[in-house]
């Protein structure tokens, strides 16, 4: 039906009104078959012979009446019924993707916050990941007694982040060494954003190629390297984005030497012995991480391929 549910719900009010035109019809041809059965005319009178019919006729056509009318008033009537269903499902749909989209805007929200706010290394459990947290713990004990240099740059929100992981350090038995920009001799220009662990690691020489003539095979890695991995695992936790937040960065030597100054180098630090490197925020990366993740995705055709 092309009418609109205004007209519908018109055209469904006068089809009651003809169904109780059409009784109306159906109950004055039995009231005048009464009247005549009690007058009681002579035979061959006009009202024996035509009001009987006159009463018939308008009872008949009463009842086909109510029969037309209430069929086509019980269309209008599916017709009007099958539109609000479709709006009640429209507007559910509709209200389902406002919450789905108010939770995503929820859930930016909670991610910009994260990325906004200071660094801290929990210690207990953060949004209930005690059990993912403290193995992480007790692999960090496992190193007890390695010897770790921390230096942070000249910024209050690094150096609080830096005085946390030298107490996540100390509590799992390592030797953790803060130092200060004089103590060390690395400038703050050395310190890349984010967090850096370092742990030394002997460059295997040239060529290194996989296949070469011959190929001279990566050393496995220290005792020094896995500590520092283990931490960059526990430190990654609490140190979004991933990658850029907190990394392991080895501290490449070639024939025991260092071409860059490294925290390690400038300490004349052991093989066995870790560096940490705390530097600002890395706000530029995980801002447009951020906002990559909130651009709307591109609809894709039927194939799957985007348009």
């Amino acid at each position: 039906m092309n009418a609109s549910d205004a007209q519908l719900e018109s055209a469904s009010s006068s089809c009651g009104y003809w169904e109780w035109g059409c009784a109306g019809l159906v109950l004055i041809g039995i009231i005048g078959e009464f009247v005549i059965a009690y007058a009681h005319p002579p035979y061959d009178s006009f009202w024996n012979h035509w009001g009987i019919t006159f009463a018939d006729a308008a009872i008949a056509v009463g009842i086909v009446g109510e029969v037309i009318f209430g069929r086509l008033d019980a269309r209008i009537q599916t017709e009007l019924r099958a539109r609000s269903n479709k709006q009640l499902a429209d507007a559910e749909k509709d209200a389902a993707e406002a919450n789905a989209k108010t939770e995503q805007l929820r859930t930016a929200n909670l991610e910009l916050q994260r990325i906004l706010e200071p660094r801290r290394i929990v210690m207990g459990s953060r949004d209930g990941d005690r059990d993912t947290r403290a193995p992480l713990f007790e692999a960090l004990k496992e190193f007890a007694g390695t010897r770790a240099f921390v230096q942070a740059v000249p910024d209050f929100e690094a150096q609080t982040l830096a005085a946390d992981i030298m107490r996540v350090l100390q509590q799992s038995g390592w030797i953790a060494q803060f130092l200060t920009t004089e103590q060390s001799g690395l400038a703050p220009g050395w310190i890349q954003e984010g967090v850096h662990v370092e742990a030394e690691k002997e460059f295997p020489g040239f060529p290194f190629v996989e296949g070469g003539p011959n190929p001279t095979p990566m050393p496995p890695p220290s005792r020094a390297e896995l500590a520092a991995q283990t931490l960059v695992n526990l430190l990654s936790l609490d140190l979004p984005p991933r990658f850029w937040g907190v990394m392991y960065s080895p501290d490449w030597r070639y024939n025991g030497t260092a071409d860059l100054p490294t925290l390690l180098k400038q300490m004349k630090a052991s093989k066995n012995d870790v560096a940490v490197l705390v530097g600002l925020r890395p706000l530029r990366m995980a801002l447009a991480g951020w906002q990559s993740r909130m651009k709307p995705k591109s609809p894709a055709t039927k194939d799957g391929a985007k348009r």
